[in-house]
């Protein structure tokens, strides 16, 4: 009985803090494209309240840019993703550096943060979670076909 209370208090553990609970040699099931989405959006909403505004994403692009050029290149952007979280693909960061860069000329600035806007479904001026979570996913699905 135990045994039992102690399994479901982990269980509860792992789903309330993402931390996988299985078998010590069981793999652990690749993230959803929803999942890789909502990682990505927690990562850059710093403030936590559910929404992104225009200073979280200056704020992001600040902090991505370590040249401090005022661009954040490819890599820079990939560097940022990868430190933040080891659970993301190169390919999936590229295809995210991709939906960003409005301008199609490989860097990110503020122009491109400016028309990150047209993701702002109910133009209340804030992309939120709904909003930024089922945009990246539709993204990552389309370059990574195996993603559910």
């Amino acid at each position: 009985m135990v045994f039992h209370l102690m399994i479901v208090g982990l269980c509860l553990v792992s789903m309330a803090t993402n931390i996988y609970c299985g078998r010590r040699d069981a793999k652990k099931p690749p993230p959803t494209a929803m999942e890789i989405g909502t990682l990505l959006y927690n990562i850059i909403d710093s403030n936590k309240d559910g929404m992104i505004g225009k200073l979280e994403w200056a704020a992001f692009l600040d902090a991505a840019d370590t040249d401090h050029n005022d661009e954040v290149t490819a890599s820079e952007y990939v560097r940022y993703f990868m430190k933040a979280s080891s659970v993301l693909k190169i390919t999936w960061i590229h295809a995210l550096f991709q939906l960003g860069d409005f301008s199609n000329d490989g860097v990110l600035t503020m122009a491109d943060i400016d028309q990150i806007v047209s993701l702002d479904i109910d133009g209340d001026g804030f992309v939120s979670d709904e909003e930024c979570i089922e945009a990246c996913a539709m993204i990552l699905k389309k370059y990574d076909p195996e993603l559910e």
